[in-house]
């Protein structure tokens, strides 16, 4: 039993993983440097701890030491933020559900990340509830449909429509009958792309 629990685990982490994983920055070693107390980096409020920079020099990483608009983005105290090479968001891993541009987003540590467009508009959000987006009802992520459902994470496009998401209801999308559990993919103005 434990041999089992603990392969259901390793695959969480891999199929969660797969996203934060992809976008690192490729090839760079990240050096850490203590932070003995709350201190603002390059406008970025982080907490006590470590942060992490890149070979230049520049803030790559750190946890929120408090609620704090980073770029266009409003994250939470305890988000642990990675950002791009000019210092915008890029994802980050929220410490509790948050409210991210409207759309109630999973988090609990490591375990479900959220990212960002480069213009800051959200591009990924695990859903802590189904919610219908723009006439698309999009299915809450869970462990079990991380893991045997093919995932349910939600992306959008830059304008806030949905780019994909797994179903939480069955629907009709450009003229096609859809069923509960289904991942569809749709471009910016709606329509339905691919359906599996």
């Amino acid at each position: 039993m434990k041999a089992r629990t603990a392969f259901v685990s390793f695959a969480m982490v891999l199929a969660l993983c797969a996203g934060a994983c992809s976008r690192q920055r490729p090839s760079e070693q990240l050096a850490a440097r203590p932070l003995a107390q709350p201190t603002e980096l390059e406008g970025v409020p982080c907490a006590a701890g470590k942060a992490w920079f890149d070979a230049t020099g520049k803030l790559a990483s750190c946890v929120l030491s408090r609620d704090a608009t980073v770029g266009a983005v409003q994250l939470p105290g305890g988000t642990w933020l990675h950002l791009t090479r000019d210092g915008k968001p890029d994802y980050c891993f929220l410490p509790r559900d948050s409210v991210i541009q409207g759309h109630r987003c999973k988090g609990s540590g490591h375990s479900y990340m959220t990212a960002f467009q480069p213009g800051g508009a959200l591009e990924l959000c695990w859903l802590a509830e189904d919610e219908t987006i723009h006439g698309v009802p999009c299915m809450q992520a869970s462990f079990l449909s991380e893991v045997f459902g093919g995932g349910a994470g939600t992306y959008f496009h830059e304008d806030g429509t949905v780019a994909r998401c797994k179903l939480a209801a069955d629907t009709t999308i450009s003229g096609r009958s859809l069923h509960r559990g289904d991942h569809v993919a749709l471009d910016r103005a709606g329509k339905l792309v691919e359906s599996k």
